[in-house]
């Protein structure tokens, strides 16, 4: 965008998108929350991943939201580390997979892992994070975790 105030009134940019804003240019993010996009650029100058908002860019940016820029994610597998204390399961992996989601799903105990794609949920804010914490309670059904 060249000129004038784009306003956004809900997250929807997609993840690998890049938004380029130029000098009189103004995104007005009008949302709660963050949206993940591939890359941003003010005035032909790439920023850096992390997140932008009003607080951190006010000459390009507006509003309550902000966009989560995530550097390039690898394409090769990786670990999740997990850890156990007082029924917390702590999960974490590499930092240079920020941008990666956890996802889950619950079965039932004899049902196991289902591979069906529409069987996995995000668990919401792990985009932006690289690791999460679950508290564990007595199963009456399965819960499976995996990177996408």
């Amino acid at each position: 965008m060249s000129n004038g105030t784009l306003v956004l009134q809900q997250r929807g940019l997609a993840t690998h998108a890049t938004v380029v804003l130029a000098t009189g240019a103004k995104l007005q993010l009008n949302f709660t929350g963050t949206n993940q996009v591939g890359g941003l650029s003010f005035n032909g100058t790439n920023q850096p991943a992390g997140v932008h908002s009003s607080a951190t860019d006010p000459a390009f940016l507006a509003g309550t939201g902000s966009l989560l820029v995530t550097a390039s994610i690898p394409t090769t597998p990786t670990n999740l580390f997990w850890s156990v204390s007082n029924n917390i399961l702590t999960l974490s992996w590499p930092s240079n997979y920020l941008g990666c989601v956890l996802q889950v799903q619950t079965n039932t105990l004899t049902m196991g892992l289902n591979n069906a794609s529409n069987a996995w949920f995000d668990l919401p804010g792990t985009a932006a994070v690289n690791s999460t914490t679950l508290k564990l309670t007595i199963w009456s059904s399965r819960k499976s975790e995996r990177f996408a």
